[in-house]
């Protein structure tokens, strides 16, 4: 199931400039959950559940809560829901195949996490991998020990923390391992970030600076399982990280998304090519339809773009497919729940803005991301504004 998360929930880990933070976030989105509410009263009728919560509803609309607790014949109830509407201290989710009644027991609810494993852990450093039985089950390692920044690798398998084999980037790629922004100082100012996953890949987004700067940049990285082009790639996984820091970068781009391979850089890596000979592999992201006007031109941004938004002919906005390439350029696979939008689209969506899907996404919500801060219009204009992505938040993504 694909849920998300981001620092304006009550009850989210701070992101700030200390060591551990990220790890922090992490454990909460991945593997515990937060936000742990006492439900006064679940409500079934018509197919629909209505839980109270008189102390205050916490939760927003689309995202899913763990339900825990029920006894009787709602217990079907438990376990993951999304909620569909929220209305002051109540919130509904979809209770179909459940007969009208009033729910007992001590009921709870919090944010669900993603159901990822933590095998390995020390001290501000945490390993983590999904346990779906179909993912392919690598390991991501993320040191934290760093105040700005943390240091990512993947691997293909571990013994223990600092323990594994078939690294992702190598230490030849990347010294140190891929940076994963935090903060653009030391200390406890909090950022902005969001996460948004499923059971076997998720992304990392943050802004490391205060929204009111130039280099208020938002920075998009990622790991997990693509959906492989070819059903038996055993190494279809990806560790997207910096190659360098970038807490105090100008930089505009939404940088996981782009619509060149004109440039390889170890920012974009996987365990091994589709051939499963040899080790780590750089690969590419590609628009799956390009209507650029320069080399290089990435999500949403307004230089570079011929395509108008909204589209003249149908008052759309168009959204496609991230490809990933082997180094090769041959098609690899598409990232999951990720999409580019190759128009122009200025500054029409800020992040955390909502859309409802159309065509192919029918019935999705989707959640815009600015490569520029929460609210910042200012930000980089010199340059043409910042690009946007934008998340299925709904799923499924596979």
């Amino acid at each position: 199931m694909v849920k998300y998360y981001h620092s304006n929930m009550p009850g989210a880990p701070v992101l700030s400039g200390a060591a551990g933070a990220l790890i922090a976030i992490l454990d909460a989105c991945l593997k515990d959950g937060f936000g742990l509410k006492t439900v006064d009263s679940l409500v079934i009728a018509g197919g629909v559940a209505t839980m109270t919560i008189s102390t205050g509803m916490t939760f927003e609309q689309d995202a899913v809560v763990q339900i825990a607790g029920i006894t009787g014949g709602a217990a079907a109830l438990n376990g993951d829901q999304r909620l569909l509407r929220i209305a002051g201290n109540t919130a509904t989710f979809d209770a179909t195949g459940v007969s009208d009644q009033a729910a007992t027991g001590s009921i709870t609810a919090k944010v669900s996490p993603l159901g990822w494993a933590k095998p390995f852990s020390g001290t501000n450093v945490g390993v983590y991998r999904a346990t779906d039985p179909t993912s392919l089950g690598m390991y991501l390692r993320v040191d934290d020990t760093g105040t700005t920044v943390a240091r990512v690798v993947g691997y293909e398998t571990m013994s223990d923390v600092n323990t594994g084999t078939g690294p992702f980037p190598t230490s030849a790629q990347v010294a140190g391992g891929g940076y994963w922004e935090k903060s653009g100082a030391a200390g406890a100012t909090a950022r902005n970030w969001i996460v948004v996953g499923d059971e076997r890949a998720f992304y990392w987004w943050c802004v490391p600076n205060a929204a009111t700067t130039i280099t208020s940049q938002g920075l998009l990285r990622g790991f997990g399982d693509l959906i492989p082009r070819r059903s038996t790639d055993a190494y279809a996984a990806f560790v997207q990280a910096g190659v360098a820091s970038m807490v105090t970068s100008t930089s505009t781009d939404c940088d996981l998304i782009t619509s060149s391979y004109t440039a390889a850089s170890a920012w974009l890596t996987s365990p091994r090519p589709q051939s499963s000979l040899g080790s780590a592999a750089v690969m590419f992201a590609f628009a799956e339809s390009r209507r650029a006007t320069t080399a290089v031109s990435r999500s949403g941004v307004g230089v570079g773009y011929s395509a108008p938004f909204p589209n003249s002919a149908d008052n759309a906005l168009d959204l496609d497919r991230v490809l990933a390439l082997d180094p090769d350029y041959s098609v690899r696979g598409t990232f999951p729940g990720l999409l580019h939008l190759p128009q122009a689209v200025s500054f029409s969506f800020q992040t955390w803005d909502r859309l409802d899907g159309q065509g192919s996404l029918s019935g999705r919500r989707l959640m815009a991301v600015r490569g520029g801060a929460p609210g910042y219009a200012a930000q980089n204009s010199a340059s043409g504004a910042p690009g946007v992505a934008a998340f299925d938040i709904t799923g499924p993504w596979r």
